[in-house]
């Protein structure tokens, strides 16, 4: 039996790796979001291209606004990146 997983099973185990850090996101935005309001504390949502602050009464404010900007490099799918601090 070889150690090598062939291309299907890769595909599948990343799949499944995906929805697990999915349902592990979900949670933790839903608690964070009982807490807050069990402790009346506002939130910042990103929503679309705004950010705006939820507060504990109900009431909604826009921060600002974000703009979109076109990069100029192309990736591919999957590219890894690097960053490193400048010496």
């Amino acid at each position: 039996m070889s150690k090598h997983l062939s291309k299907t099973a890769q595909r599948t185990k990343k799949r499944k790796e995906r929805r697990l850090i999915e349902r592990a996101a979900k949670k933790a935005s839903s608690t964070a979001v009982r807490i807050s309001s069990a402790l009346q504390l506002s939130m910042q949502i990103v929503d679309g291209n705004n950010v705006v602050v939820h507060e504990a009464d109900g009431t909604k404010k826009v921060l600002k606004k974000i703009v979109p900007v076109k990069s100029n490099v192309y990736l591919d799918k999957g590219v890894k990146i690097c960053l490193r601090p400048k010496d």
